[in-house]
């Protein structure tokens, strides 16, 4: 009988240890999602403002042409 509640309690020992580690996996876990989600935000701004510089440079090329049509 003491056995079989040595036994089960290092089984539950094994299982704590091995919850704990899962525990701090799922941490990182989020911590990574987290950072991934911050990066596709910075992508999807990055993408907006190369939207946005081509359009200048558009304008920009029209402006250049319309005064070398002028001279």
């Amino acid at each position: 009988m003491r056995e079989l509640l040595l036994q089960l309690l290092g089984q539950l020992r094994l299982w704590l240890r091995q919850f704990q580690r899962l525990r701090l996996r799922l941490r990182q876990f989020r911590w990574l999602r987290l950072r991934l989600r911050q990066f596709q935000w910075l992508r999807l701004r990055l993408r907006q403002f190369q939207w946005l510089r081509l359009w200048l440079l558009r304008q920009l090329g029209l402006r250049l042409l319309k005064l070398r049509k002028g001279c």
